[in-house]
């Protein structure tokens, strides 16, 4: 804003004053790459199941979840801790090997999950997760994929 902006009258000033408020929707369109994080459930004497996202891809119109959505907060931060440790996973200069599962983010990530199942009431006694890259092409890249984990948190 410029100061003839902020003295001009009617409508446009206005208008320039609510663009600070308004966010550019087209700023999340630029992303090229963008990280999941996947689970399949283990259930005893079965086979695994198909790979599902934590976090499906969702839409909704509901204008009130702006102004307060304690669950899509909840996801937001979630997909922040998922690319932060992904970026982290990719600087690395060794690629992630099944003692990842241990280190402090492997754990992070398995908290997400076992979150998610214990909400949804799962029958599933353990679970493996993968952590994946995914391009504009839809072409993935696996950065990890763990061994499989009991349902119930040890503790540490």
């Amino acid at each position: 804003m410029n100061r003839e902006s902020t003295n001009s009258s009617g409508f446009e000033a206005w208008r320039l004053v609510l663009k600070l408020f308004l966010p550019s929707w087209n700023f999340f369109n630029d992303f090229g790459v963008v990280t999941q994080l996947e689970f399949c459930l283990v259930r005893a004497g079965e086979t695994e199941s198909a790979w599902q996202l934590v976090h499906p891809n969702t839409t909704t119109s509901d204008w009130t979840r702006v102004f307060f959505h304690a669950q899509g907060n909840r996801e937001l931060l979630e997909k922040s801790l998922i690319d932060r440790i992904a970026t982290t996973v990719q600087e690395s200069p060794a690629p992630a090997n099944s003692d990842f599962a241990q280190t402090e983010a492997g754990l992070i990530l398995a908290r997400i999950i076992r979150a998610r199942l214990l909400e949804q009431g799962t029958q599933a006694t353990s679970f493996r997760f993968r952590l994946v890259a995914v391009d504009a092409e839809n072409h993935s890249e696996k950065l990890f994929e763990s061994a499989a984990l009991s349902l119930k948190e040890s503790a540490q």
